[in-house]
């Protein structure tokens, strides 16, 4: 019997899957087996939670045509580019001319002891350690007590990134008057500067948004939000690098990286992943519905309110809706990724239509107004799905109301459901005692669809509702 089941083994993120630090990344594996078994040639493919916008390059590559949709800009920047990656040969040579312009005006910032620093340890703004890496840490030597208010730079203000909008919210460590200077140094914003400004002068669009989603992938491990973790060796108390993890969680002992090197070390494997990809096909997107279904486009991405924009997709003329909304008050994505945009330049997305649960007080998004949009949402999927069309919802949550709109779906049939485990380790899914350790993968039908029928044979499939949705 186990023969003919199907077993879904996810990778790690490696490649472009691992390209980005977006949170809620669902295994490759999953979205491409569901598509493939699902839908057919031509059929049009819909996630209007787009999150990490890799499903763009699924669908694409399964030859389905693809809408994503996402309030959140960066989400929509990265479906983007993984449908039109640049070649690695003229990438890389636009990345060599970049750092010949600006690799040792940067690394001059960090000179300490007339040596290049790579990690400077801080301590509530004081100097404790400074190591000069190259292939073994070497601890330069201290001449003197030093401060963060005495290094260069100290009051330096961006000239390219635009202020930040946070809201107060205790769970990821915010409160709405910080600002830029609260998560780096001056010396790292005038060096994140130092980039942007040789980025602003490419005119090519691909490559453009490739080296500026390189930088923000790199820009947690650039900023003060990167921990120090505290090992014994040989009866000494031994630092190491930690990463950016939690929230925006600023610890009081943290590492300051040098950010030439954060930056050339996420290009470079974005490199190496151009490479392994090789020559590219031209897929062609549109940010425009009408244009869309009328002409020969690939995909459509499209920045915006879902409950707004499924308004203007025709009614019963997607094949598949395959999604991961915001699962109560785990992640509130828009608050998280605003370093990224204000980064990347984007104006303030509108927060006031994110479906999400925040614990930002100042935001009013409880768990009474997350299920009135979902429950819109649902409604509006109900109508753009064809008669055979299908719903799947990656889900998961602790409080049984973080649920309700989701046992209220009307007008669709439930088909059965799957748990889907992690395939990345998260800190505080290792360590937090009750953390969940999967998502479920929960299927629905408009009308009856023969093809789920090949669904049973994945490992751990049900059909009976589950206790989460039959309570």
């Amino acid at each position: 019997m186990s023969k003919n089941k199907i077993f879904i083994k996810a990778s790690t993120y490696k490649g472009l899957h691992g390209f980005h630090k977006y949170w809620g990344k669902k295994p490759f594996e999953i979205n491409d087996l569901l598509i493939s078994k699902l839908t057919s040639k031509n059929d049009i493919v819909l996630d209007p939670f787009l999150g990490g916008g890799l499903i763009t390059r699924t669908a694409v590559i399964n030859q389905r045509k693809f809408i994503g949709i996402d309030i959140n800009p960066i989400s929509c920047e990265l479906a983007n580019l993984f449908l039109k990656l640049p070649s690695s040969k003229t990438f890389e040579k636009e990345f060599d001319n970049l750092k010949n312009k600006i690799k040792q005006k940067i690394n001059k910032s960090y000179l300490y002891e007339k040596k290049i620093s790579t990690h400077f340890l801080w301590f509530n703004n004081e100097l404790k350690e400074v190591w000069s890496k190259n292939k073994k840490i070497e601890k330069i030597k201290l001449n003197k007590r030093v401060y963060l208010k005495d290094i260069n730079f100290y009051s330096y203000n961006s000239k390219n990134i635009r202020d930040l909008k946070l809201f107060n919210n205790s769970r990821i460590n915010v409160k709405n008057s910080m600002n830029l200077r609260d998560f780096f140094t001056g010396r790292a914003l005038r060096n994140i500067d130092l980039i942007l400004n040789e980025i602003k002068k490419i005119k090519d669009p691909i490559l453009k948004r490739s080296l500026l989603l390189c930088l923000t992938s790199a820009s947690g491990q650039m900023s003060k939000m990167v921990f120090s973790i505290s090992k014994r060796s040989n009866k000494k108390i031994e630092k190491e690098v930690g990463s950016w993890a939690i929230g925006l969680w600023r610890p009081k002992e943290h590492f300051e990286i040098n950010v030439w090197n954060c930056f050339e070390n996420r290009t470079r494997k974005f490199i190496k992943t151009l490479k392994e990809l090789g020559k590219e096909k031209n897929f062609r997107i549109t940010d425009k519905l009408k244009s869309f279904y009328k002409d020969d486009f690939n995909a459509c991405i499209k920045v915006g309110s879902n409950l707004d924009i499924l308004k203007s997709i025709p009614n019963n003329s997607i094949s598949l809706i395959i999604t991961d909304p915001p699962h109560g008050d785990r992640i509130p994505y828009l608050e998280l990724s605003e370093i990224w945009n204000s980064i990347l330049k984007f104006g303030v997305p509108n927060f006031n239509k994110e479906i999400v649960v925040s614990n930002a007080s100042d935001r009013n998004k409880d768990l009474t107004k997350y299920n009135y949009d979902m429950k819109e949402f649902f409604k509006l999927s109900m109508k753009i799905l064809k008669k055979n069309g299908i719903l799947i919802l990656f889900f998961n949550a602790l409080k049984k109301e973080s649920w309700d709109s989701i046992r209220k779906i009307n007008k669709m049939k439930f088909e059965g459901y799957f748990p889907m485990n992690y395939s990345a380790n998260s800190i505080v899914q290792d360590n937090r005692k009750g953390a969940m350790k999967s998502d479920y993968v929960l299927f629905f039908s408009k009308d009856k669809n023969t093809k789920l029928k090949q669904l049973e044979r994945i490992a751990g499939f049900k059909k009976q509702l589950p206790k989460f949705l039959n309570d």
